[in-house]
This record gives structure tokens, C-alpha cells and sequence, in this order.
């Protein structure tokens, strides 16, 4: 294959939940990307939702084709779902709360193209800060979480050269069928929420690699694909609980497990108190939900580890190198840039 001869079939894999008021945009750039249309199919998988994207979109875009689910699923079940109906040799996730460039498809391909055993990954932009990064590579955290390298710094590096990273963004990943159908798709317990970095740490375990591409380019509004619109919602506080104990357990060796559950303690004790003095009891009930629930499934994901172990190809102690894992000084710094960009722009 070469990007000179075919390029392969792509299917895009649009997730939706009451997500009506985005799908313009994202279709709209994704009907403009500079990829023969002969060779691309987009799929909107919607999660039951209530709001009448399925109509609009059988109605506006006639050749989007649209997959009706009875109910959500989440990100990792619906996308599953879709992949199940994919033609293409490579799908793409793409969230619905985005608007692409016209380069965003072939800068992926040629990539992949050069790195067969790869999952590719893009850039993103901030819908309506566009000048801001969102996402330029991700590092994991021994709390289980990832964040977001450079996040919400001046985008002064458009021409930087792809680069591994421990995982991809789910809101813009390209993966050959065969290889996803390899790690076993999305692990559907997640929901939603770190399900891109169990995949990404999956992959490097399993001998495949993980690719960003800054050239990759889209603009992303946030909370869209899981109809939270931006505001985190006890779901996504359960999920994000919850997922971050898997990962560490599924993942970390014997003394980072330890170190990852005592600081996962204070990190969420603090997180405890800071809703209380906020008054978000909710909020309080779904990381404590998150907690009981690890507790009591402790042997479940377990289970998922020593599947995991069996098929493993590259040893552990790769993932915890600089480039993929955050230091503590690291992490402290992304949430002290966290919370000043929220009350600067979002307050």
C-alpha cells in the first residue's frame, strides 16, 4: 500500500447522544475532507437519543449512514456496535462535537500507511478558542487518569513531527479493523471515560504502537458525544472513579498499585471536600457509588489482568517511561492550568 496507489477504505464512526445541535458542523467539515469520497463511509451510531438527531440527519445528510440504538450504550458500546457495521479496512471515532480540516483524514492515513501496526491519533483545537490546544499527546498518571499535554497553549507548533504517545484521543482515532478486533475492542465496563487510555496501554502490551499526528487537525467543543454538553455529570464522575481504579489494577505492577491506590485516596478525599464545600452531593454519592463498585468487582477485574497477562508481548515496565507517564510535578501543574482555563474562559 502506498499513498501514491489506493488509499484504503475509511469508515468514520460518528458517536452521538442528543447531540442535534453539533452534527452540522461535524458532517458539514467531514463531507469537505480531502479524501476520495469512493473511499469513506460515515456511520452515526446514536445512543437512544430523545432529541431527533437520527430524523435531522436522515433528512440534511442522506449519505451519512445512520445506526438507531434503543439505548445508550455509552462510548465504549456504541462505538462497538458501529465497528460491528463498518466496511472500512481502518475506522475512525470521531465525536460528534466536532468540525474537522480538510487535511484531518489523509495526514492520518499517510501515517498509518508508514506504521502499520499503529492506532493513529490528532491534534485538537478548541472549537471556540481556536488559537488554544486541547489535545497535543497524552501522558497516563499513576492515579490511572491521562491528561493532556500542552493543554490550553498557544497552537505556535503546527509543523512538529508525529511522535509515539501512551495512547490515542478518543475524540479523533484511526485503528485497522483487524488490530481492534486484536485487543478486543472497547471494554465495554468502562462506559465511558479512560477508555481510550485502556486501549492505548493494551496496544503497547500487545505490540502495536500508538501514534500522535499534529498535522491531524480538528476543533472540539467537549461533552457533546456524551451528552453532557460540557458540565461534568454524576455519570462521568462515577465513570471516570471507577475506571481509574481499572486501570490501575489491569495495568500497574504490585508497588504502583499501591502507590496509585493511596494517592487515588487522597486525591478523591480532596475531591470529597471540595464538593462539600460546594454543596455537589451528588457528586459526593457517585465517587463513593465508584468506590463500592470497585470493591465489590475487584475479581472481575482482576480477571481482566491475567487475560490480559496471557496475551501480553512487551513487558510492563515500558509504559512507565518519561515520555508516556506524568510526574507528580507534572500533574499538579496540568490542574493548576485546569482550573485557571475554566475560570478564565468558562466561568
Amino acid at each position: 500500500m502506498s499513498i501514491n496507489g489506493s488509499l484504503p477504505f475509511v469508515s468514520i464512526i460518528v458517536l452521538n447522544y442528543n447531540g442535534k445541535k453539533y452534527l452540522t458542523n461535524c458532517l458539514d467539515s467531514l463531507f469537505k475532507i480531502d479524501y476520495p469520497k469512493e473511499k469513506f463511509e460515515v456511520i452515526l451510531v446514536d445512543n437512544g437519543s430523545l432529541d431527533g438527531s437520527v430524523d435531522y440527519v436522515k433528512h440534511n445528510y442522506p449519505w451519512v449512514r445512520t445506526v438507531p440504538l434503543k439505548v445508550n450504550y455509552g462510548f465504549t458500546g456504541g462505538n462497538n456496535r458501529g465497528v460491528g457495521l463498518a466496511k472500512g479496512e481502518f475506522v475512525v471515532f470521531l465525536n460528534n462535537d466536532v468540525s474537522v480540516e480538510s487535511e484531518w483524514l489523509i495526514e492520518l492515513v499517510k501515517v498509518v500507511i508508514n506504521n502499520p501496526g499503529a492506532i493513529v491519533t490528532s491534534k485538537s483545537l478548541f472549537f471556540d478558542l481556536p488559537d488554544l490546544i486541547d489535545h497535543d499527546g497524552t501522558k497516563a498518571t499513576f492515579i490511572g487518569r491521562s491528561f493532556q499535554i500542552n493543554f490550553s497553549r498557544k497552537n505556535d507548533n503546527l509543523k512538529s513531527a508525529p511522535k509515539f504517545v501512551v495512547q490515542p484521543y478518543g475524540a479523533s482515532m484511526l485503528i485497522k479493523n483487524s488490530i481492534f478486533d486484536d485487543l478486543g475492542r472497547f471494554d465495554e465496563v468502562y462506559f465511558t471515560s479512560l477508555e481510550d487510555t485502556d486501549l492505548g496501554l493494551k496496544a503497547w502490551l500487545y505490540g502495536y504502537k500508538v501514534i500522535y499526528v499534529p498535522t491531524s487537525i480538528f476543533y472540539h467543543v467537549g461533552g457533546g458525544t456524551g451528552g453532557w454538553g460540557g458540565q461534568i455529570s454524576n455519570r462521568m464522575v462515577f465513570d471516570l472513579t471507577k475506571n481509574s481504579y481499572m486501570n490501575i489494577l489491569k495495568y500497574f505492577n504490585s508497588y504502583r498499585i499501591l502507590q496509585g491506590i493511596t494517592f487515588s485516596l487522597i486525591y478523591y478525599l480532596i475531591s470529597i471536600i471540595d464538593s462539600i464545600r460546594a454543596r455537589r452531593i451528588d457528586s459526593i454519592k457517585a465517587i463513593l457509588q465508584a468506590h463500592i463498585w470497585v470493591f465489590k468487582n475487584t475479581r472481575l477485574i482482576l480477571k481482566k489482568r491475567l487475560a490480559l497477562k496471557r496475551n501480553q508481548r512487551v513487558a510492563s515496565s515500558f509504559l512507565f517511561k518519561p515520555s508516556f507517564f506524568a510526574t507528580l510535578p507534572e500533574m499538579i501543574n496540568e490542574n493548576s492550568i485546569i482550573q485557571t482555563f475554566y475560570k478564565t474562559y468558562y466561568a
